[in-house]
């Protein structure tokens, strides 16, 4: 069954109370919605006041009365996220961990968190939703989605999940490398030949205008535009669905699956 729409989730957690808490991987807060579907509301709010940029990765704990969640401040960067806990009941919320994302409970009575793909895990009171305990390292090398500097990568979600028992289960990897991506011309016998566009500025899906004198790709600010025969780049940007604005740059470099058994998932901007 559809449950509501929604853009790219960054993040989604089912309670057992029926309520499903979400986030958007382009921003703002989470939202709720009733796991017999409806019309999304919102639950939080970032706080530019604190730098806040967004939330997201929301976990619900096991008795629903609070969730953690991760508050990201810095665009495509992690080294200064928090792990906050909010309170379903009363609303109140605050932050529990510095420089630490994608925070989980487990039935041991700690939660475990990211921290540039290093698990920790620190004691916390459920029930006054507060750290009881210094942090205790887990395991290193944990895939953990940091450092892109592209839309769809940067999530800061970290490829881990405990079980009941205490068993963890996770992908090796990890924080993600910063990109160094480099476009190359290949000639029919295989040789290729560097194209010249900055390395940090492109991650791929490049397209050829039709008269074969530019390129056009997605960077982080809107659609990149590289001139072949003046080795020159510019950006293209939308503002407010308006008039573009063009950027001029040279080619230096650039600085939930639930106790009850059912799976909840996003299939073309639905989650169902």
């Amino acid at each position: 069954m559809t449950i509501c729409r929604t853009a790219l989730p960054a993040g989604f957690s089912w309670g057992p109370n029926g309520r499903i808490i979400f986030a958007n991987h382009g921003g703002g807060g989470l939202w709720q919605v009733t796991d017999a579907g409806g019309t999304p509301e919102a639950l939080t709010t970032p706080d530019s006041a604190r730098a806040e940029r967004s939330h997201r990765l929301p976990h619900v704990l096991p008795d629903g009365r609070a969730l953690l969640f991760t508050i990201q401040r810095s665009p495509g960067g992690w080294d200064d996220a928090q792990v906050a806990v909010r309170s379903l009941v009363t609303g109140e919320q605050k932050v529990l961990v510095e420089s630490a994302a994608d925070a989980r409970y487990v039935t041991s009575g700690h939660v475990v968190y990211a921290r540039m793909g290093t698990l920790l895990a620190q004691p916390f009171d459920a029930t006054r939703l507060e750290i009881t305990g210094k942090p205790v390292g887990v395991i290193d090398g944990v895939m953990h989605d940091v450092n892109s500097p592209f839309t769809i990568g940067s999530s800061g979600a970290a490829q881990f999940s405990v079980a009941s028992n205490g068993t963890l289960a996770y992908l090796p990897g990890g924080a993600a490398p910063e990109g160094e991506y480099i476009p190359v011309w290949v000639d029919r016998s295989g040789v290729d030949t560097e194209v010249g566009i900055p390395s940090r500025s492109v991650g791929g899906r490049l397209r050829m205008f039709p008269d074969g004198r530019r390129i056009a790709f997605p960077v982080l600010e809107g659609i990149g535009i590289f001139d072949l025969a003046r080795q020159s780049f510019q950006i293209l940007n939308f503002f407010a669905w308006g008039g573009a604005r063009i950027a001029q740059r040279s080619r230096a470099p650039f600085g939930a699956l639930p106790r009850h058994g059912n799976v909840c998932f996003t299939r073309g901007g639905e989650l169902v």
